[in-house]
């Protein structure tokens, strides 16, 4: 399988960051990906290590509805229109590790058998959180995806792919970190500093004594 993996720094406190991606991963994934329509979970209790989802995608290109969410949720794809249902696929998510502050992985299984694995590996840095993230996947599964699609490249897309696919993978992958880290910085307020509500009370407090001795 081929392997990508790159970091970006994330201007909230770590606890937050990993909130947001493990333990809310029901209902961040549809703030990080707009093709994600519907994020189900499919077992009980707290997110953890063997946790199961469904997730219920646009395909590329597609519009994201919202209010689909719920009428998907319950909906055998097979009963759908011909034409709606390639609007739409379906994946399988396990989480295969989960640690803490410290690391998240899940492995998804798509449509036509394709496999892939996302890990993020949590650090604090200085009151903000490193986020290191790791994908590994099948090429030939890409490859055959895009075969399979209603698109069909030509031929000079093939070699160029061959000669540069780690270098447009990783252009890509570093542009979803940029994405990533936007998302989160917009979703979570900023920590407030250490000893902020000390520092109002003795500013209110020399206000105060300001303004008896005038």
């Amino acid at each position: 399988m081929a392997e990508f993996s790159n970091s970006i720094i994330i201007e909230r406190p770590l606890e937050q960051v990993f909130d947001f991606l493990a333990v809310n991963f029901e209902e961040s994934q549809p703030k990080l990906d707009f093709n994600t329509l519907m994020v189900e979970k499919l077992t009980e209790g707290a997110v953890g290590e063997g946790t199961q989802f469904r997730v219920i995608k646009a395909k590329a290109g597609g519009e994201q509805d919202p209010s689909k969410s719920e009428i998907l949720k319950n909906i055998d794809l097979d009963t759908l229109e011909p034409e709606l249902r390639k609007e739409i696929t379906e994946e399988f998510v396990e989480v295969t590790a989960f640690k803490r502050n410290k690391l998240f992985e899940t492995i998804i299984l798509a449509e036509e058998n394709q496999k892939g694995l996302i890990r993020y590996n949590f650090s604090d840095e200085n009151g903000s959180t490193r986020v290191i993230w790791t994908i590994k996947f099948n090429l030939d599964s890409f490859n055959f995806q895009i075969s399979n699609s209603d698109y069909r490249p030509p031929r000079i897309f093939w070699l160029i792919f061959r000669l540069f696919s780690k270098r447009i993978l990783n252009f890509g992958m570093q542009q979803g970190l940029k994405d990533l880290k936007a998302a989160i910085e917009a979703n979570l307020a900023p920590a407030k500093p250490e000893n902020a509500d000390q520092e109002l009370v003795k500013f209110k407090e020399y206000k105060k004594l300001d303004n008896d001795l005038n």
